[in-house]
């Protein structure tokens, strides 16, 4: 079985307003949040139980990279389906015998603090963020002009680059989730030229709340794509 709550866990700052007995939320952002999973194992004999439980450890524990960051895992569950979380474990599994069965329970960290979808959503220049939280977009477009400028409509976020050799030919992919401007000279492109630094030094990444989003070009460039990956 499996605890997961709902929607999210915040980090909200408040300003107490002296006097008239009021606490103003100033600022909000999502936290972390735990879920609690419990399942048990049955063998024959308790020797095969127990290994049993080091095996499921060993597929719930996280590995580690070089630098001995966590790497997230991901767990899907049948009665959530088409989203995912990507989780840590930070402690111990906790285990209680009964007979030569054991029951397990442990409690795993989503340091996103929401689910996200298996399948990207992709629109052209308007589309709808329906998740519960900001995302990052991926943004394929045509430049038309030695500068594009490009202003999400309903945020006023504003982004632009400037390379003397654009043309109509290429594709330029500004990846918001990495912070990377890629340049293709096809859609099939391997090997794209990156960049990023010819863009403005005070761009926004864009971040799309939840609802609608316009994109306008400005005539500076035709955008073919706009990916995001809804949070749930």
């Amino acid at each position: 079985s499996s605890k997961i709550p709902l929607g999210v866990e915040t980090d909200t700052d408040y300003h107490k307003l002296k006097g008239i007995d009021l606490n103003d939320a100033y600022r909000m952002s999502i936290d972390k949040k735990e879920i609690t999973l419990e399942f048990c194992v049955f063998g024959c004999t308790f020797e095969e139980s127990t290994q049993q439980m080091k095996e499921i450890a060993k597929l719930l524990i996280n590995n580690r990279d070089s630098l001995n960051n966590p790497i997230p895992n991901i767990i899907e569950f049948s009665h959530l389906p088409d989203e995912h979380f990507e989780y840590i474990i930070e402690d111990a599994i906790d285990t209680n015998t009964e007979g030569t069965d054991l029951k397990l329970k442990a409690k795993i960290i989503i340091p996103d603090g929401t689910s996200w979808a298996n399948e990207d959503t992709v629109s052209n220049y308007i589309g709808v963020n329906d998740g519960i939280a900001k995302v990052a977009p991926i943004i394929k477009l045509i430049p038309l002009s030695t500068t594009v400028d490009i202003i999400e409509t309903k945020s006023n976020q504003k982004f632009s680059i400037t390379n003397n050799e654009f043309n109509s030919n290429q594709i330029v992919e500004i990846n918001c989730n990495n912070q990377k401007v890629l340049l293709k000279s096809n859609e099939n492109d391997d090997n794209p030229q990156d960049i990023t630094g010819l863009a403005d030094f005070d761009v926004d990444w864009f971040r799309l709340d939840v609802g609608q989003y316009v994109f306008d070009s400005q005539n500076t460039a035709i955008i073919q794509t706009v990916t995001i990956t809804k949070r749930g």
